[in-house]
């Protein structure tokens, strides 16, 4: 079998700038799903400072998702969490000692745990 040698040398170094200029331009454009004022909200929701919380709440509410009510439904409430070892955004309804819980997003099942694997999600009085 005959192996053919890459191409090097100033060639290939003149063609490889200008594709890594075209490909650093073409990124910003590119629209993620982080974008959404929904998905920046339920990811100020994991801050600790009632501020980004506040701010994270204004976000859901304008998204217009439908997801968002039940979350922000469960946050008044006190059911919304999330979940310590992933940091999964859940909803959980106690259930003796142990909560039964769903994926906030999806609205799946995702099983029960015990209270200290759950971290909830706190609000203040002015939030609510």
């Amino acid at each position: 079998m005959t192996v053919i040698p890459a191409p090097r040398g100033p060639a290939l170094r003149l063609l490889a700038a200008p594709l890594a200029l075209l490909c650093l331009l073409l990124l910003p454009g590119r629209a993620t799903a982080t974008d959404t004022p929904f998905a920046r909200g339920i990811a100020l929701l994991a801050a600790k400072d009632f501020q980004s919380k506040g701010r994270a709440i204004d976000l859901l509410a304008e998204s217009n998702d439908p997801r968002a009510r039940p979350i922000l439904t469960a946050l008044l409430a006190g059911r919304l969490f999330h979940v310590r070892k992933t940091g999964a955004l859940v909803l959980a309804e106690k259930d003796g000692r142990t909560y039964r819980i769903s994926d906030a997003l999806s609205g799946a099942v995702a099983g029960t745990v015990k209270k200290r694997a759950l971290r909830k999600v706190t609000i203040n009085n002015r939030l609510r």
